[in-house]
């Protein structure tokens, strides 16, 4: 079963692609899933160019892999590009992002150009904390975290006090989480507020914990209250 989280996260990308000049498909170049097919298929019956972006090539044991893989994704649908980039590693990264420079048309802008996100500083703030997460637990845990801020205030010295809850569904993602003796937490934490600190220009105070709760990533209010758009 579809968790409703994926589900809200699938409908936006599919949403964003309705007015696009490409639409990029970016997959884990090991493998073909179940869903990198159900997202296929739902922009089969569209004209835009459909490119596929096969990323985390840095993972093959040797660049002679690289070439038979291209060759397998091609019997799933005739992309109009097939691009291998390692975003850990930047290879290819410039050659994509010079590839859609000369295939999109110069538009006008979407925002103001003093416009740096439509989010809120909180939710940013929170979606920095979660992403240290998915970078230091690899595939050690599911993407089925969330990071919640039961306090995030901004102190008239300038600094920024946060209290962030980070939940997962299961006690053993908890321990992995936190790690030995904490370890792992203490680094998420360090790294997440390095990089707070950098986007809002101010010294954080950041404090984290743990939390098991199970089946969070079905629950529309909890979703809703975490701002992705449950409702």
């Amino acid at each position: 079963k579809e968790r409703f989280l994926s589900k809200i996260a699938n409908q936006s990308a599919r949403g964003a692609g309705s007015g696009a000049d490409i639409i990029c498909q970016v997959i884990d170049s090991r493998y073909w899933r179940d869903e990198d097919q159900n997202v296929l298929e739902h922009f089969l019956d569209r004209e835009t160019p459909l490119w596929l972006i096969l990323n985390k090539i840095d993972l093959f044991a040797s660049s002679d892999q690289i070439l038979p893989r291209i060759e397998s994704v091609k019997e799933k649908y005739a992309w109009d590009q097939i691009v291998p980039v390692s975003a850990r590693s930047g290879y290819n990264c410039e050659y994509l992002a010079s590839l859609l420079g000369q295939a999109v048309p110069e538009g006008q802008a979407g925002y103001p150009s003093e416009t740096l996100t439509n989010t809120s500083p909180k939710f940013l703030a929170a979606e920095l904390i979660r992403e240290q997460v998915f970078r230091q637990m690899g595939d050690e845990i599911p993407y089925c975290t969330g990071v919640d801020l039961s306090v995030f205030k901004q102190h008239t010295d300038g600094t920024i006090e946060i209290d962030a809850e980070i939940f997962c569904e299961t006690a053993g993602q908890k321990a992995a989480i936190i790690g030995s003796q904490g370890v792992r937490l203490k680094s998420i934490g360090s790294a997440a507020r390095k990089q707070i600190s950098l986007v809002f220009d101010a010294p954080v105070r950041l404090s984290q914990r743990v939390k098991v709760k199970k089946g969070w990533a079905s629950d529309r209010r909890v979703i809703a209250g975490l701002g992705y758009g449950g409702r």
